[in-house]
Parts: structure tokens; sequence; C-alpha cells
């Protein structure tokens, strides 16, 4: 295998796609895509880019832009979604419901529709598209594409019924009754906490519900001067969107450094972190956070110690600070907090089962332990 194909997560046939978009065949392309992706659109504007560092063009000059040429055939796809996101020749008699419509749930629907299957999805927002709709930023995604990629998958008769909480407004019991199978694609929507003193104060928003508000159209108001408290993607996502919505001073406060040859580099993207400086983003690294400070129930800064390292050699997270220097103290008005997410357990009082590092439990077979029928897919099986 090609090491650029090696090192996808999906497994694309990249050579081959490329080879068919060279030679002008844009169907052919977008079929071989399809195969292994069915939302190329989307993951050619926000995917990591695994393959590129491991392009063999590299040798002669520099790697070819493999993402820019996935979002090309993407979006070739959505100006063509009649001839690609089709019925199915054959309905099978079987129906498949599926909660949460992020990623997960949206690449699901796609392959057991494709199957003949019927495909319902149920969405607690008002809109469909999880993380890509409410999470990401519109520079970064913008959400036309989301919306024409849903309109796309409707198009091959699945069913989506938005505004709908599972667990509340229907039960577990009675999805699983009224279909021969059920898929849990909730995702992580729960924001991890910093568990440290101050956090609960007026001014500190977690960077999930912060983004949120934003993609959702609400005003969400933020002083002069922001501090985002994280050095991964989500944590850039919210430093940038707090720098593009208002004439302010951001600073991001991460424990990670900026070296991005160590183990213990910031996790967001070199090109994400290049692109916030350049913003005007002020980058404060190997630093941890041990405490909001508070004025009259308001953050009003935070006090941060040097962080000598993050992880051990193995890669586990074991952050080691330096205690014998003095605090660092940077001021604020608003604190966003970006540390990590976890999934939402909601639906424990429906008899799902969780492990202890937060993620759905599943048994030998894959499925949801103690449900017959009952799958799990996505963040909510793998965590963040």
């Amino acid at each position: 295998q090609y090491p650029c194909a090696s090192h996808c997560p999906t497994g694309i046939d990249i050579p081959s796609y490329i080879a068919r978009e060279r030679a002008g065949n844009f169907d052919e392309a977008a079929r071989i895509l399809l195969t292994t992706n069915p939302m190329p659109a989307i993951t050619g504007r926000i995917c990591p880019v695994f393959c590129e560092p491991h392009c063999n063009r590299q040798e002669f000059d520099e790697p070819v832009g493999i993402n820019c040429i996935e979002r090309s055939v993407g979006d070739y796809i959505l100006n063509n979604t009649k001839r690609f996101y089709t019925k199915p020749v054959s309905e099978s008699g079987k129906r498949v419901s599926i909660i949460g419509s992020g990623p997960a749930g949206l690449t699901a629907a796609y392959y057991l529709r494709a199957a003949g299957h019927t495909v319902t999805v149920y969405e607690k927002a008002d809109e469909a598209g999880g993380m890509l709709r409410f999470s990401i930023p519109p520079f970064r995604l913008p959400k036309k594409v989301v919306k024409k990629q849903i309109s796309a998958l409707e198009g091959m008769g699945i069913i989506f019924k938005t505004g709908i909480d599972v667990g509340k407004d229907i039960t577990m019991k009675k999805l699983a009754a009224n279909s021969d199978a059920v898929l849990l694609a909730g995702g992580t929507w729960s924001a991890l906490k910093l568990g440290v003193p101050g956090e609960d104060s007026k001014g500190v928003i977690s960077a999930l519900d912060y983004l949120r508000g934003i993609n959702s159209g609400e005003k969400v108001s933020l002083g002069k001067t922001v501090i985002v408290i994280g050095g991964g993607s989500v944590a850039i996502d919210a430093a940038r969107t707090a720098k593009r919505s208002g004439n302010r001073d951001v600073h991001l406060v991460c424990l990670e450094c900026r070296d991005l040859t160590s183990k213990d580099r910031m996790l967001a993207l070199e090109s994400e972190i290049i692109q916030a400086e350049e913003e005007g983003i002020v980058i404060h690294p190997s630093l941890g956070v041990d405490e909001i400070i508070v004025k009259n129930g308001k953050a009003i800064g935070v006090s941060a110690v040097t962080c000598l390292s993050v992880r051990e050699p193995d890669g586990s997270f074991n952050p080691q600070y330096d205690h014998t220097c003095s605090a660092t103290t940077l001021n604020a008005d608003n604190i966003i907090v970006a540390i990590g997410q976890g999934v939402d357990q909601s639906l424990a009082k429906s008899g799902v089962s969780y492990s202890a590092r937060g993620t759905v439990r599943l048994d030998n077979n894959g499925r949801v332990k103690g449900m017959k029928n009952v799958f799990a897919a996505g963040d909510n099986v793998t965590g963040a």
C-alpha cells in the first residue's frame, strides 16, 4: 500500500482517485472516494491530513496537496448529488435508528441506507450535523456545505428527526422495539473541567458552549481581553472565533510547549497554530492553570505555574509542574476552557452502560452491553 493511503484513518485509496481526477474522470474519482468516505467535501476542509507528510512526492519537492484535491472532488459530488447519493436498488425491509447526526451518525446512515435499510436519524438539536454544525467555526467549515451534505443524504431517503431528545421525548426501549437495530452516535458533548478554584465563576465558559452559541447565531458577549485555556484544535477554534468576533486581545494558555517536534507539543495542527498567531493570538506555552482569579464573584484572570512536562515517554498524560518559581498571572475579562471533551452519559438512565473512562461499554459482539440490538460508534466508543 502507498505511504499516503496507509496513514489515512479511513483507508481511502488516495493514488487511485487522484489518478482518475488527473485524467479528467471526476465521476470515477468520486466513486472511489465514496467507497470509504461518504463526506469528502467536509473532510476535505477539516481533515488533520495524516497522509500528506508521508507523500512520496516530497522526495522531489513537496507533498501533493491531497486535502485540497479531496475537497475539489467532494464539492463536485455535492454539486451532482443525484448522481452519487442515490436510493438503493432494493429495500431490505430492515429498520435502523441512529441517535446523533454528527460525523459517525451521518457516515453510518450513508452506508446503512446504501445497503437498502430504512434509516432514521434522531438529533437533539434543531438542526442535523452535530459537531460539524455546532462546534467547528464557519471559517473552517462553511455551514452551507454541512447543509448540502445533509440534503444529499436526505435525497437517499434517510429520514432526519431533529429536536428529539432520545431518553426524554422517546424512550430507548420504544426505539429499540420499533427498530431492527439502534446505533448510538452521540459524540462527546460534555466539556471536561479544570478542577481548580474559581472555575465555576461568572465569566468562565466552556469552549463547546461558546462555539455552540456562536454557531447557533447567538450573541455571546465577551470582554476586551479573553484567555483560552487549552492547546488542541478546539482551543484554537475558540481563540480564533473570539478574535474574529470583536476587536479584542486573545491569549491562549496551554500545558504543551510550542516546539512541534517535542513529545509535549501542542495537539492542534501546525497550520492552525500558525494561522492563530498570524491573526494576533498570543500563545503562552508550558503553563498550567492552578487557579481562576475571582473578584466580586467574577473571573478576572488566571494564575499559572510552569509545566515541565506533559506526557510520560509512553505518551500517557501526567503533567509535572515547577512549584519553586513564582506563579504567572494573566488578567482577562472572560476565560474559555478547552481542555478536552467527554461522552454525554445522559442515556445511562435508559440502561446504556459506560466504562470507567466514560465511553459506551460494548460486549464481545460489538453490541452495547446488556442490549440485544443496540450498537455504538464514533467518539462515544473511542473517546474524544
